[in-house]
């Protein structure tokens, strides 16, 4: 029988056949002269004399003498297993696993999910509030978020509307904003909230205790950039048990792909599956 490896794993095979192996087992020919000695269990198994282990001269087994019973045989099946897997080489990849593509090789294979469902949201004005996020000077203009600019008349139309029915609105800016940076027509009138921070609205400002202070269960989000402002601060409302609603046609950013994303990512990521409503300004209404 011809056994897979050689050198170190052939005699660390043999060394587990010896170690274990019955005490009738054939053990080693160790006479003068001998290069290897060998087990006969299925044929034989041949390892180089510097691989076999030092015998005191009384307990050497001669293997002339030795006689190998059905019972050995049996015994000796699962060492033999073990020493096989001793004696393989380390395995070279698969053919398969060298043509297996990662996600940049097959970057423009991928198609886009279907179109996101958008669901009409019926808010109660006592229990919503209004966030708009970051619609600021250097965040929200031509040159640098092209679709931004149309997005404000559409926000400042609905902020109108959830004002008329008492609803509360909170407002964000940039690390690098003030509230003398947000766009005309949004801007805030009065003592409106305002909170500022990065692209999660939760992390070190006071937003979450606003709303629990207004008994808040439903927040409106638009603002920019989607993948930013807008994704992450609706994860962390929908993370504190809030029910989040977010306006399409008020959420923009540099590229539609990642407006798309966001769009996905909301309606499908753990944290805010299940959580967020996707819809449009025409269809949010406000109970009587």
């Amino acid at each position: 029988m011809t056994v897979c490896g050689l050198g170190k794993g052939r005699c660390a095979a043999q060394q587990v056949l010896q170690q274990y192996a019955p005490p009738s087992f054939p053990r080693v020919d160790d006479r003068p002269g001998n290069m290897g000695y060998s087990f006969g269990i299925f044929g034989g198994i041949n390892a180089p004399a510097d691989c076999r282990p030092n015998y005191p001269p009384n307990q050497i087994p001669l293997y002339e003498k030795a006689k190998m019973t059905p019972y050995n045989r049996m015994c000796l099946i699962p060492l033999l297993l073990v020493a096989l897997l001793l004696s393989l080489p380390p395995c070279a990849p698969t053919l398969a696993m060298a043509e297996e593509k990662n996600l940049l090789d097959i970057w423009g294979e991928i198609t886009p999910p279907p179109v996101v469902p958008v669901q009409p949201a019926n808010l109660d004005p006592t229990s919503s509030a209004l966030l708009i996020l970051d619609i600021e000077e250097w965040t929200c203009n031509a040159e640098r978020r092209p679709r931004c600019p149309d997005s404000v008349p559409r926000i400042k139309d609905f902020l109108e509307r959830a004002k008329a029915k008492g609803m509360g609105v909170i407002y964000s800016l940039t690390s690098k904003g003030s509230p003398r940076t947000i766009l005309p027509g949004v801007q805030p009138v009065g003592v409106a909230p305002i909170v500022q921070s990065g692209v999660d609205k939760f992390y070190n400002t006071k937003l979450e205790k606003i709303l629990r202070d207004r008994a808040i269960k439903t927040v409106v989000i638009v603002g920019t950039a989607a993948e930013g402002a807008v994704l992450h601060t609706a994860t962390g409302a929908a993370l504190r048990g809030l029910q989040v609603v977010v306006a399409l046609d008020g959420m923009t950013s540099a590229t539609l792909y990642a407006e798309q994303y966001t769009a996905w990512h909301l309606l499908n990521a753990p944290g805010t599956k299940g959580k967020v409503t996707l819809t449009l300004f025409r269809l949010i209404d406000f109970q009587r």
